[in-house]
């Protein structure tokens, strides 16, 4: 059975906003640890790079060789442990509200335009 918001006053016709909203939003939360993640090692290779350019510059060598190559893997550790360390738990949350802000109502419209597309495609599949 489907959870319906007749019983809190919510009109039918809301339903479909109501619960894309809370999705995205959801979804949006969800995903901002490894979205925080990844601007982690971002800002880092950024930064690597400027350094690895001043090296090459100063030693006259080649800026490909100069660049310190790691495992992937090690890398997101590492920003993992950096953001724990430098920031707690909550630091994996930074910007959380804004992004399920950003996402909630774009879910809001797309769960009701699927939800009423799939109740005409149901009519019209009884005529």
């Amino acid at each position: 059975d489907r959870l319906e918001l007749f019983q809190y006053g919510v009109p039918i016709a809301l339903q479909p906003f109501i619960w894309g909203a809370l999705a995205g939003g959801l979804t949006g939360l969800i995903t901002n640890p490894p979205d925080v993640v990844l601007a982690r090692l971002s800002a880092n290779e950024k930064a690597a790079e400027e350094d690895a350019i001043i090296e090459a510059d100063a030693s006259n060598i080649d800026v490909e060789h100069a660049r310190k190559k790691e495992d992937i893997l090690a890398q997101i550790w590492e920003a993992t442990a950096s953001i724990n360390e430098e920031e707690g738990p909550g630091g994996y949350f930074v910007g959380a509200g804004a992004r399920a802000l950003y996402f909630a109502p774009e879910a809001c419209l797309w769960f009701a335009a699927y939800e009423f597309l799939r109740s005409a495609a149901d009519v019209v599949s009884e005529m």
